[in-house]
């Protein structure tokens, strides 16, 4: 038996599905868990990074577990790392060498070279400081980032930053992970990442060859080096079937103290 949500995802309210076993015995302990580990904690806010490849779920899991966390009396607002993308004519200007070939960055927009990690940084270390500011946010119905997304203040107590590379072993990229008192992992099956991936390329404006082609040059590569180079995570969330998932606390278990 399915159980079905519904979230909002850069202005698209997207509907979800999991298996009442995985949102009754895996989810709802998890995050009963987790909102008493925050509540017992002094200080706020409490960070969250939770990371996995393209087309692995986070978006939506990650407001899922914020729309739990509110129901479990833990405010909660969800941080996306594409707002960081560099706005198309930066990606258009720049380039990169890709197997011997140099191409701008837009043909490859979603890989880790594309966005602003140094922007992403100082984000991170305001939200740290509890200094009030705009987090950016990416609307895909215009496909570019704008810089007075989503106001941070101090009166939420969690915030879930989502993202592909938050956890990768590549500098400066590597130095997000200190930012988070809790890191979640998203282990897809592999093999549904492909259809998901071009459907939403293709909800976005992209024809389906257009769709297609991202996907061979770029979605892919980013797949295989998230998970390839993904390190560091205290929980892993493994995909088992199309709807279906387990959580792993990977020998850290969830911080006690803040």
């Amino acid at each position: 038996m399915l159980m079905r949500f519904t979230v909002s995802d850069a202005g698209y309210d997207q509907p979800v599905r999991y298996t009442k076993n995985t949102v009754k015995k895996v989810f709802v302990p998890f995050i009963e868990d987790l909102a008493e580990t925050i509540k017992r904690g002094a200080n706020k806010p409490f960070v969250i990074g939770m990371a996995g490849p393209p087309g692995s779920g986070k978006s939506a899991l990650s407001r899922l577990f914020a729309q739990m966390l509110q129901s479990n009396g833990v405010s909660c607002t969800v941080l996306p790392m594409d707002g960081f993308h560099l706005e198309n004519e930066d990606l258009k200007k720049k380039t990169v060498l890709i197997n011997d070939r140099r191409i701008s960055l837009h043909e490859i927009k979603g890989a880790k070279e594309t966005y602003d990690v140094h922007s992403l940084l100082r984000c991170l270390e305001k939200l740290e400081a509890k200094q009030p500011f705009y987090w950016p946010v990416y609307l895909r119905t215009i496909h570019e980032p704008v810089k007075r997304g989503i106001y941070v203040s101090r009166r939420d107590t969690v915030y879930i930053v989502e993202g592909n590379y938050l956890f990768i072993d590549h500098h400066p990229w590597n130095l997000i992970a200190k930012h988070f008192l809790l890191r979640i992992f998203i282990l897809p099956k592999l093999r549904l990442l492909k259809s998901r991936l071009i459907a939403r390329k293709r909800r976005g404006g992209f024809t389906r060859n257009k769709a297609r082609t991202h996907y061979r040059c770029t979605d892919s590569r980013n797949i295989r080096e998230v998970c390839d180079r993904s390190t560091g995570y205290d929980v892993l969330i493994e995909q088992q079937g199309k709807y279906s998932y387990i959580i792993h606390r990977m020998g850290h278990g969830l911080p006690s103290e803040h």
